[in-house]
């Protein structure tokens, strides 16, 4: 019970930095992203985007990660290491573990996944869309699981 509790916490400490290391951008109008030439959500894409609005905003994707860090924490103990993530390339791995102690905290694990939402997001809107996702970023942003 007590090491949820702290697991919990450090989650929640994840979730603080990753919010407040994210690039805040200009409020926008929301736009529609099912027009003629938009293709149809994977079914990764609507795995994620919970509201079904055709977006994965901040809130659902930092849920997802979440989700995915307690999945992929097989051992549980509140790291994640490079043998539990073998489809991670090394490179990304290591520039993850910005203390370079061969494992990923929470943190550390939710600031280089905000990093790759980032990197996604080329209109740079705050949110995704399966267009922004084609491609090698949505390899990059599901490849975690």
């Amino acid at each position: 019970m007590q090491d949820n509790r702290l697991f919990a916490a450090i989650l929640a400490m994840a979730v603080l930095a990753a919010a407040s290391c994210a690039h805040p951008s200009k409020p926008q109008a929301p736009q529609s992203t099912q027009t003629a030439q938009s293709p149809r959500p994977s079914p990764e894409f609507q795995a994620v985007d919970t509201n079904g609005d055709g977006q994965i905003d901040r809130a659902e994707f930092q849920r997802r990660a979440t989700e995915d860090f307690s999945t992929l924490d097989r051992d549980k103990d509140g790291y994640l290491t490079k043998s539990e993530l073998p489809q991670v390339p090394a490179e990304v791995f290591r520039a993850a573990d910005a203390d370079s102690d061969g494992r990923l905290s929470a943190i550390e694990y939710m600031n280089q996944r905000f990093k790759e939402f980032s990197d996604a997001d080329r209109n740079r809107d705050g949110v995704l869309t399966q267009m922004e996702l084609d491609g090698s970023a949505g390899f990059v942003l599901f490849r975690w699981r």
